[in-house]
């Protein structure tokens, strides 16, 4: 790209190819203007030439320079203009060839000249540096082909320009000049004046400048030209080093903010995009932040892997016990958008072709062409809100060449040590057959066309819920028992298709010639059992399908581009049935409730060390509570206090029994009493400055419930909400630790206090902390089945754990007299409504008594409300 006669066109191509994007996507600027060469692309932009001819100038243009004799160069100068001109006097063969900025000058000529002047700049600290090019341009090295770029230009047709052309020539806005060979003549021959068409632009009020290029040297170079004046918007639509598409959608958006016009719907055609709710107003407990699409792989070389190179898995690391190989991913609506559909009785399903995808991609790496056979296992569902991960397990070398292979699959919402789900098992292997073109004409010869018309909407109504990216089926026919297809990936997921080896998609709707041959009501099946498939070319969008039934339920597949040539084999492929109660059994309810699940804390093991903990000091006495004190005891804060004022250092944590000796037999007033002690003890505590980078830790004894059994001591349950609170205020101030029991040990004490929580259980001799987990299906609360009203009650068990969902009939029963139907926007749960739910009310009730929400309808006899009243 040094070489004029190559990066002359490189550039005009990725401007010209810019600009068709910017003007498809409804963006019409006032005024464009060109550096050099780009203003050639600038002037096919208003219309000055068609595009044909402006490939002509501009091939005749890099092809003469390039011709030129070399010993020229260039320099760009960091200086002003009349600094370098004085810096050029008495220098031959050097001149001003372009005025880029106030300080941005580069000069052009031989290079013993270039020589001089870099030296004197050097002399009086300017920065220079010579510029990577193969001629001097813009200078007299140039005049030996201007006469032959004339002729070469006189060829050329040309029009009065469309839009507003700022010339690099003159510096000024140009029009009818550019339609003559002269003036194309000058471009080449004189300095390139864009600094002074940015000023002329900003003095014309343009405030937006939009860089078409392969990089941002223009846009830094308009922003200096404008200087300390500069409100303007400077958008490059390329950047190196950055992705090329998040680099021009940003440069889009920013534009669009600043007040330009652009056509969103053209911007997202084929993207399926979705509308965004805002806030109206902050914390409402919504996301509302855009989740990054893709989910793109970080560079993870850093963690010892390598990137595995495949949309579906990020990354691929090598077992150095066995030569073994473990690929990883993670699949989900947010990054994979097309799964979406592929849906089977309504569930989200990754295709089975995904599997041979995934299995043929593990045994590329490492030499195993060829899925000797991948078996089926159970059905992976995508989730509708977040993902699953995944692995690609590949085992060692067997006997002979073949090594196992096995997908697996859990949610990424899944508590450590929940088990993976295996969903498909095979073999690979180095073997490869050698295929064969597919002869003959095509369609075939006695071959009978099928109608595929309204064949998508016929299969959603048999449970295949194929959306865009899944309807590749465009044709086919039958002979006997052979079928024949053409699919065609379609515009959705066509761009995608370099990226895989054989997209899913595709391969799918290979399949679907199958479905458009069975007769109605043949039920729902899926591929079980793939044998010896074999991938030939990669990154097919279309293709030519032969399928041969080979006994039963299993059939050949043979797909061939255009010419015949081989994309795949799968020499055996075995459908099952399937039901919709087996792939809901392995759906995983995204909608699920959470629940608060006790788990080993992340810093307990196995080690027989003690863990490391600061010393500790206890208020009260030995019978109260009957902690283990390090640190010695102080009989309340104020003793603490008096200590460290004598000169004792603070403690690092300061443990206290709130509850314990000799309660009054009054459950509620030992509560009361309990709690309000902990209250003072707890405001002290903040209140003393000494303590400041102290810990208090409150200890109870049975206060919640953690293994299943339930709270042993309400007298202290209190406690729990009280610190919790102080917590949420002062979150580096407070410990919540519960023990079992009258007695702790040393060991168990040292655990829990080393391993960091701010809420702590010590049950058994394990130390657990409380973390959120989605709830097992069925553990939640589920609307009853078939119903479209239903309410909540409780089950009589005495607990807020026994509500239910029960139907409602009398929600949708026609009004009676009296009666208002309202629309409910929010709810309020009062105490009546927790004695409700605990047994405790008397009487008959239903829960839900404060309402907020809009009248929808209004029964006999009501005149005081009418639809749409806000209650």
């Amino acid at each position: 790209m040094d070489e004029t006669v190559f990066a002359q066109a490189g550039l005009f191509a990725v401007e010209v190819g810019l600009w068709r994007l910017v003007e498809s996507w409804g963006v019409r600027p006032d005024f464009v203007a060109g550096h050099s060469v780009g203003e050639v692309a600038a002037a096919f932009a208003a219309g000055v030439f068609s595009l044909g001819d402006a490939c002509r100038l501009v091939a005749a243009r890099g092809g003469l320079m390039q011709a030129l004799p070399e010993g020229g160069g260039m320099l760009a100068v960091q200086a002003s203009l009349g600094w370098v001109e004085e810096v050029l006097s008495g220098v031959e063969g050097v001149e001003v060839a372009a005025v880029n900025g106030p300080s941005a000058i580069v000069v052009s000529g031989l290079k013993g000249g270039l020589d001089v002047v870099a030296e004197r700049c050097a002399g009086s600290g300017v920065k220079a540096r010579r510029l990577r090019v193969s001629h001097g341009f813009h200078s007299a090295l140039m005049e030996p082909m201007l006469a032959e770029f004339e002729r070469v230009v006189e060829g050329i047709s040309f029009s009065a320009p469309r839009l507003g052309v700022v010339s690099n020539v003159t510096g000024g806005l140009v029009g009818e000049e550019l339609c003559s060979a002269g003036y194309w003549v000058r471009h080449v021959r004189e300095a390139v004046r864009f600094g002074e068409g940015v000023e002329w632009l900003w003095g014309s009020g343009v405030r937006k400048f939009w860089e078409l290029g392969p990089d941002a040297s223009l846009t830094a170079l308009a922003s200096e030209c404008v200087g300390e004046a500069g409100d303007g918007v400077f958008v490059a639509s390329m950047r190196r080093g950055r992705g090329e598409v998040e680099t021009f959608t940003s440069a889009v958006s920013r534009l669009w903010a600043s007040g330009v016009a652009v056509d969103w719907p053209a911007v997202f055609a084929g993207h399926r995009p979705r509308r965004v709710e805002l806030p109206t107003y902050a914390f409402q407990r919504e996301r509302y932040w855009l989740e990054e699409a893709g989910g793109g792989v970080a560079d993870v070389s850093g963690a010892g892997l390598t990137a595995a190179g495949h949309p579906l898995l990020g990354a691929a690391v090598g077992s150095a016990s066995d030569g073994g190989v473990l690929l990883t991913g993670r699949l989900s609506l947010d990054g994979q958008g097309w799964l979406a559909d592929h849906a089977v009785a309504g569930t989200v399903l990754f295709p089975g072709t995904g599997f041979v995808e995934l299995a043929v991609r593990a045994g590329d790496e490492v030499g195993c062409g060829c899925v000797r056979e991948l078996t089926l296992q159970a059905p992976l569902v995508v989730p509708e809100r977040g993902g699953v991960q995944v692995q690609v397990a590949v085992g060692p070398e067997q006997d002979g060449d073949g090594r196992s292979v096995a997908v697996y699959s859990r949610s990424e919402d899944a508590p450590a040590g929940t088990a993976w789900t295996l969903h498909a098992e095979g073999v690979v292997s180095a073997g490869q057959p050698e295929p064969e073109p597919e002869a003959g004409t095509w369609p075939p010869a006695g071959a009978e066309a099928l109608d595929v018309a309204g064949f998508y909407e016929r299969a959603e109504l048999a449970g295949y819920g194929y959306g865009p990216a899944f309807r590749g089926l465009t044709a086919a026919w039958r002979r006997g028992e052979e079928l024949f297809a053409e699919v065609s990936l379609p515009e959705a997921v066509r761009s995608e298709a370099g990226e895989y080896g054989l997209h899913p998609a595709l391969l799918d709707a290979a399949l679907h010639v199958v479905l458009a041959a069975e007769p109605e009501g043949e039920g729902l099946r899926l591929p079980f059992l793939w044998e010896d498939v074999s991938l030939f070319a990669v990154g097919a969008t279309t293709a030519r399908v032969h399928i041969t039934p080979t006994g039963g339920d299993t059939l050949a597949v043979h797909l061939a581009d255009e010419g015949g040539r081989p994309i795949a084999l799968a020499e055996s492929l075995t459908l099952r049935p399937v039901t919709a109660a087996h792939l809901a059994a392995h759906a995983v309810d995204d909608d699920a409730l959470f629940r608060l699940d006790w788990t080993a804390a992340p810093s307990a093991d196995d080690s027989t060390e003690a863990p490391t903990v600061p010393d500790w000091v206890v208020l009260g006495s030995e019978e109260r509570g009957g902690l283990l004190a390090p640190g010695g005891r102080h009989a309340d804060l104020a003793s603490l206090v008096g200590a460290i004022e004598a000169g004792a250092s603070a403690p690092g944590l300061v443990l206290c029994s709130p509850a314990a000796d000799r309660l009054p037999e009054d459950l509620a007033d030992a509560a009361q009493g309990v709690t309000a002690e902990a209250l003072a003890l707890v405001q002290a505590w903040l209140a003393e400055e000494r303590l400041a980078d102290s810990r208090l830790v409150v200890v109870t004894r049975g206060a919640v419930a953690v293994d299943g059994r339930g709270v042993s001591e309400l007298t202290t349950a209190a406690l729990w909400g009280l610190i919790r609170s102080a917590q949420s205020e002062y979150p580096d101030r407070f410990v919540l630790l519960d023990v079992a029991g009258d007695d702790v040990t040393d060991g168990e004490l040292r655990a829990a206090l080393a391993c960091g929580e701010s809420q702590v259980a010590v049950r058994g001799g394990r130390v657990l902390v409380p973390r959120l987990v989605r709830a097992a299906s069925g553990e939640g609360l589920l609307p009853p089945a078939g119903e479209s009203a239903w309410r909540l009650e409780p089950s009589g068990s005495g607990s807020l754990e026994g509500l239910s969902l029960v139907p409602a009939p009398d929600a949708v029963a026609p009004l009676a007299e009296g009666e208002v139907r309202i629309e409910v926007r929010a709810a309020g749960v009062n105490f009546r409504d927790v004695l409700i739910s605990l047994g405790m009310y008397p009487g008959a009730a239903q829960i839900g008594s404060e309402v907020a929400g809009v009248v929808t309808e209004v029964g006999p006899g009501v005149s005081g409300l009418v639809v749409g009243d806000r209650v």
